[in-house]
Formats: C-alpha cells, sequence, structure tokens
C-alpha cells in the first residue's frame, strides 16, 4: 500500500478547497492508497469522518522565532540546491528535531508527499517526511517550491480547487469535473447539532438563513448598513437570522445592534467549533456571505449560497455548487487584491442591499 501525506494546514476555505484533492486520489487508486492529512487542530473538525481520509495528524504550533532565517535561507538558496545538504544546515536540522509532528511523520515512511499549503512550516514537515516524491501547485513561489515537483500550467486564473488537482497529474489522476468532498456525518453530530439548536431555541425543522458579516479581510466585507437592510427583509418575511463568525467580530456586531434591533438575530459567533459551523450550514436553507470560509462550506455541501465579491476574483474564489449566486462591483479596481483600499473607497457598497434581497426571493421560492 502506498502512503500518501497531504498538508494543507489551514484556513477554513483553504481546507476545504483542498479536500477534492484528497476524493479524486481515492476515486484513482482505492485501497491501495493510505491518505493522512495534517492539519492545525483548531480546523480539524473539518476532517471529521471524511470518506477519503484515512489518518488526520494533528499539527500544533511550535516557536516560529526561527522562521525568519529559514524564510531568508530559502530565498537566497539558489535553484540547484540539494535538499538533503538543505536538511543538514545546523539551524534547520535543530528546528526539524523540535517539530512536534516530525518524528511521527518520518516514521510513517510515506511515499508522496502534496503540499497544498506551500508556505516554510509546511515545507519543514514535507521534508521531515523524506518521501520518494514531494509535490506542490503551481502558484506557489516563495522560495521552497524549488524542493519540489510541480506540473506547469498556463490557466492563469483557474478556480483554486483546479490548481490543487494539478498536482495530481504527476500521479497520473485525471481531474473528474464533478468536485467531491467526503462529508460524512454520524450520529455524534446529529447530538451536537440538536444541543446547538436547543441552547438557541431553534426547533430542528425551522427553515433559518445563516450570514457571514466578515472576512480576513477589511476590503471584503460588506458594509454593516446594507445587512441591516437585509436582516430586516429577512424578519419580515418570518426567517431566522443566525449570524456565525469568531471571538473578533464581536465588534461588527455590537455596531450592528445599533443599528438593528437585538432580537432580529441569533449572534453565534464565536460560540460554535468548526464541526458545529459545518452542521449549521448543512441544515441552511440559505448562506449569505462574502469571499470567506462559510462561503466554501456552503458551495461543497451544495447548501444555496449568495457570495459577495469585490476585491478578489471568483473566478478563482467564488463558489462551484450548483446553487451558488455571485455578485461583483463593477467598478474599474475590482479583482485589487489588497486589503485594504488604498483610496479609503468601500466599493462593495456599490452593490446595492436591494439586488441581494432580489437574488434571495429567487433562492427561496
Amino acid at each position: 500500500m502506498k502512503k500518501i501525506l497531504i498538508i494543507r494546514l489551514s484556513s477554513v476555505g483553504d481546507v476545504v478547497m483542498a479536500l477534492p484533492t484528497a476524493a479524486q486520489l481515492k476515486n484513482k487508486y482505492g485501497d491501495s492508497i493510505e491518505i493522512s492529512w495534517v492539519i492545525k487542530s483548531s480546523y480539524a473538525g473539518l476532517l471529521e469522518n471524511n470518506k477519503f481520509i484515512d489518518k488526520i495528524i494533528y499539527y500544533e504550533e511550535f516557536l516560529g522565532k526561527y522562521f525568519r532565517i529559514i524564510k531568508e535561507i530559502l530565498r537566497i538558496l539558489n535553484k540547484k540546491f540539494d535538499k538533503e545538504k538543505y536538511k543538514k544546515i545546523p539551524i534547520i536540522e535543530k528546528i526539524l528535531k523540535k517539530f512536534p509532528v516530525s518524528k511521527k511523520i518520518k516514521s510513517e515512511k510515506y511515499d508522496v508527499v502534496i503540499d497544498l499549503q506551500g508556505s516554510v512550516e509546511s515545507s519543514l514537515i514535507a521534508l521531515s517526511a523524506q518521501a520518494q516524491v514531494n509535490l506542490t501547485p503551481n502558484f506557489v513561489n516563495n522560495g521552497i517550491e524549488r524542493f519540489y515537483k510541480r506540473m506547469e500550467t498556463n490557466n492563469i486564473c483557474e478556480h483554486r480547487i483546479e490548481e490543487y488537482l494539478e498536482t495530481l497529474k504527476y500521479l497520473n489522476v485525471k481531474k473528474e469535473s464533478k468536485y467531491c468532498y467526503g462529508w460524512n456525518f454520524d450520529d455524534n453530530d446529529n447530538l451536537s447539532i440538536q444541543k446547538l439548536y436547543q441552547s438557541i431555541n431553534i426547533d430542528y425543522d425551522v427553515q433559518y438563513i445563516i450570514l457571514a458579516l466578515t472576512t480576513q479581510w477589511q476590503s471584503k466585507n460588506y458594509p454593516l448598513e446594507h445587512w441591516a437592510k437585509i436582516i430586516d427583509f429577512l424578519n419580515k418575511k418570518n426567517k431566522s437570522v443566525i449570524i456565525v463568525g469568531t471571538n473578533s467580530d464581536k465588534n461588527h456586531i455590537e455596531k450592528l445592534k445599533a443599528i438593528v434591533s437585538e432580537n432580529s438575530f441569533i449572534d453565534l459567533c464565536g460560540k460554535t467549533n468548526i464541526r458545529e459551523l459545518v452542521l449549521l450550514i448543512k441544515n441552511a436553507a440559505l448562506v449569505i456571505a462574502g469571499d470567506s470560509g462559510p462561503m466554501h462550506i456552503a458551495s461543497s455541501l451544495n447548501i444555496p449560497v449568495i457570495s459577495i465579491f469585490g476585491p478578489t476574483n471568483p473566478q478563482k474564489w467564488g463558489p462551484v455548487g450548483k446553487n451558488s449566486i455571485v455578485l461583483t462591483i463593477k467598478e474599474n479596481c475590482k479583482f485589487c487584491y489588497r486589503t485594504k483600499c488604498p483610496k479609503n473607497k468601500d466599493c462593495l457598497k456599490s452593490i446595492k442591499p436591494e439586488l441581494v434581497i432580489c437574488e434571495i426571493e429567487k433562492l427561496l421560492k
């Protein structure tokens, strides 16, 4: 049996988009391969019970005091630098020994490592495995790519899922047109979601709409005053509204409460783990979000989703589910990939809430 290690440590959307890589490997080789996945423990709920993943290795972040040195080493090494010599540089050797999962990974004797993260952390894990073949996607260009094999592609604006799948060409895996994610839910999941519903006083059969107000970039956040109008519309339609997010979103929630009634939505920001978030989305009637993790989860589960895009390109990052609607700005500066607008312009204001409401009505007919 061949052993394959996939490395994608974070974040929510990126891990979800990487799941078809494991699925297509398993569909090709079946039980003749064993797939392990290294992930940060806070995101591990995305992989639980997955049909295509045999082992989950929980990566815990180690002290990063050497990272800047390692990055500099990686940048100045010439492209012909031998990776065996690289591992014997004293400071790198020291870090590999300190790596929490290093010994465990080496002992597994993997045949292939597929690094979908493309970071210093992930490259150290890959080198720790000492596999026969190390693969990484073509978009990785931060200096570590010289230690991997890559399949060159001319498709500049392929979806990120497709870019991940490009790595499989080296393993003679032909890309499938339909994406599988391997979601699998058991009795424990049913108990978890029932407890969550009880905690927020929602019946199991109640139709609810999930809003994800924020993203990791300020420039990708839809204006709160627009969200307020959408919430008001959903309330008038007697739809339960659940807002999801992290503890860092509390400030947005407080500002929202100044615009709409506190009783007009259920605030679950920072009150769910990743697995509970997946379960909530799985049973939602609709998800409305920017370019964010909840959007990708909804898309992968074929839950109706309305996604709002500005600085990022939906051709590369958008939802791919059959019930997906994408709304984008029309400004010339769209897809700028800036986390904060240098002109201090909130371009997403141009996507009026009335347009979002129109799409909601179409999806909920």
